[in-house]
Order: structure tokens, then sequence, then C-alpha cells
């Protein structure tokens, strides 16, 4: 066989042996897909959430899921975490790492005003990790001041 074959039938094998590999799994950890389309987004809980406090729901383009979780998303694509606090708690917060020290920031998150429950990460440019941390819910007490019945008038008011 002459070379001019020989290197045809090298980078034959190679080209057959590389269409087996499926391309996802020739990314490296932070890249997305190896086009460079798509990137991975990770949302859960912080680490040590208790039982009953919350759990999250994520929502991308390919579908809807519930839990700790991770999705593949377009580059330049969005993603919406949503939280579900369970009884007597409230979100505290949204962040980036699983510890809950690293809020989570920046012009393209948008956190839901009224209840803290929604979380939306536009232009999506890498992995992301998106982590809901609850609390307990404050407790309200009513708090009522007056004088004693029977006070005269003019011997004293309350403040």
């Amino acid at each position: 066989m002459g070379i001019g074959k020989k290197l045809v039938a090298y980078v034959m094998s190679a080209v057959m042996v590389v269409g087996m590999i499926p391309m996802s799994a020739m990314a490296t950890e932070g890249e997305g897909t190896t086009d460079g389309t798509g990137f991975t987004v990770t949302a859960g809980c912080v680490k040590g959430t208790s039982e009953g406090s919350g759990t999250v729901k994520i929502t991308a383009p390919q579908g809807v899921a519930e839990g700790q979780l991770t999705v593949e998303v377009d580059a330049n694509g969005i993603v919406t975490v949503e939280a579900k606090p369970g009884d007597n708690y409230e979100v505290e917060g949204w962040y980036s790492d699983l510890e809950g020290q690293n809020e989570l920031l920046g012009e393209d998150v948008e956190i839901a005003p009224d209840n803290n429950t929604i979380c939306t990460v536009k232009n999506i440019n890498g992995d992301k990790w998106i982590y809901a941390k609850f609390r307990e819910k404050q407790k309200k007490y009513t708090v009522t001041a007056g004088c004693v019945k029977g006070t005269s008038e003019g011997s004293g008011t309350v403040k």
C-alpha cells in the first residue's frame, strides 16, 4: 500500500472512531457542547437545607423538572428557576454555590421582587449553578400597650 493510501486509510479510521464518540462526551467541564452552542445549568437547594423547607423547579426550552437537576441550555439562552418553599418557610436568597456564600448577582439575573421565589438568568454564556436558600418565616406577634383600666385622666399616657 502506498503512502497516499495509508494516509487516507488512517484518516478514514480516525474519522470512524471519532464518529462513534458522542460529541457532548468530548466537551471539557465548563465549555458546554463541543460546537459552543450549549451549556449546562444546575439548579437546587443550598447545602444543609432541611427536609420540608423547600424544593426548586427549573424551566428551560428543553422542558420542566423538579428537584436538584441539570439541563442543557443553548448559548445566550434563558433559564427560570422557581423556589417552592414548604410550610413556614420562605426564600432567603439565590446563590451561585452549593454552600450559599456567593449571592447570584448581575445584570442578566432577575429575582421576582414580590416574594423572591423566581430567579431568571438570561444570556447563558457558560455553565451556571443556581441554588435557592430557604429560611423559616419570621413569626409575628401583636403587642398592645395602654393604661390600666380605671386610670384617672391626666395621670399618664403610653407611647
